[in-house]
């Protein structure tokens, strides 16, 4: 379980090998063009400690990043089962409040949010992997996610989800 970076397309010119998640790429950061990925899918992100953009690499090899090239400064590997994924919303921070169990991808979350009060404030994660939305129809800003959320405010995404999707490998790269 290993992902590469090369400084150079078709994985050419010194290259940085990781095997766990890097929250600063450090003398590496925004120096990829091209990569390797074994083992596990894992995720580049363009800001350090797994914030900003982000993209999804399944296992194998991508010899130009396009785009992405340059751009990435955080790694995270995904090891957790994409099968049967489950999140909880709450209302409230700090996991209270009204809740409900989300199975499957959720285009417009309004008629979740009414159920709940007319928010959603913090999040847990009982299965898989998930992807969150501001907007609906998965668009504008993103969260990839593994981890429990207790407090939407503190990460600027107050009362702003508004769909969400789990991680399956259609998203990857």
């Amino acid at each position: 379980m290993s992902i590469t970076l090369y400084n150079e397309t078709s994985l050419g010119g010194g290259g940085q090998n990781y095997i766990e998640d890097v929250p600063d790429m450090k003398d590496f950061s925004n120096r990829a063009r091209s990569m390797k990925v074994e083992g596990y899918p894992w995720v580049a992100f363009t800001q350090k400690a797994f914030q900003g953009e982000f993209k999804i690499y399944g296992v194998g090899q991508y010899m130009n990043l396009n785009d992405f090239a340059v751009k990435i400064s955080s790694l995270r590997v995904i090891k957790e089962s994409l099968e049967s994924p489950q999140i909880s919303v709450y209302k409230n921070v700090n996991y209270t409040g009204a809740s409900k169990d989300i199975f499957v991808e959720t285009v417009n979350l309004d008629e979740i949010k009414k159920e709940l009060g007319g928010e959603i404030s913090s999040h847990k994660i009982k299965a898989g992997v998930w992807i969150l939305c501001k907007n609906q129809h998965f668009s504008g800003e993103r969260m990839f996610t593994k981890e429990n959320v207790p407090n939407y405010v503190q990460i600027g995404w107050k009362n702003q989800l508004s769909s969400l999707k789990p991680l399956t490998r259609s998203d990857f790269e």
